[in-house]
């Protein structure tokens, strides 16, 4: 517009509404993105488990790469249904390494993993909306 400010329509399942932005002056209030902490050898790795979610069961695998030093760790998930083979590749945003804990988030999915790790489980809790349901992830052995 003339005035320097935007305007237009927010179309939104099927619902329609008139906006008008415009500039202000100040410090923006944006929250930054969450980032990866750096992964240890000891993390990384292919980790199974297995969980039950309505009677169904859901075979979770998820493996766990170490960036160079000082680089953020990275992070796959696949959930298999059992029933009726259906198979959900989850994307990682976050994983976050502490002493004894590890984080997981994918935002996209709202699914977190939170667990205490040692060198063969991660025994934690798999939370996706309302559902908190206990999951066990075993080191995978490595093929010979």
């Amino acid at each position: 517009r003339a005035d320097g400010r935007l305007g237009g329509q927010l179309l939104l399942g099927g619902l329609a509404a008139a906006v008008t932005l415009e500039r202000t002056s100040g410090i923006a209030n944006v929250r930054p993105e969450p980032v990866s902490s750096p992964v240890s050898g000891a993390l990384a790795g292919t980790w199974r488990g297995r969980y039950e979610l309505g009677g169904i069961a859901r075979e979770v695998t998820l493996k766990i790469t170490a960036g160079a030093p000082g680089a953020p760790g990275a992070a796959t998930l696949v959930i298999v249904r059992t029933v009726g083979n259906r198979t959900t590749e989850v994307p990682i945003n976050r994983i976050v390494q502490g002493p004894a804990f590890v984080t997981i988030e994918s935002a996209a999915m709202g699914l977190t993993i939170e667990g205490r790790y040692g060198a063969e489980t991660i025994d934690g809790t798999l939370q996706q909306g309302p559902y908190e349901l206990p999951l066990l992830l075993r080191r995978a052995k490595a093929a010979s």
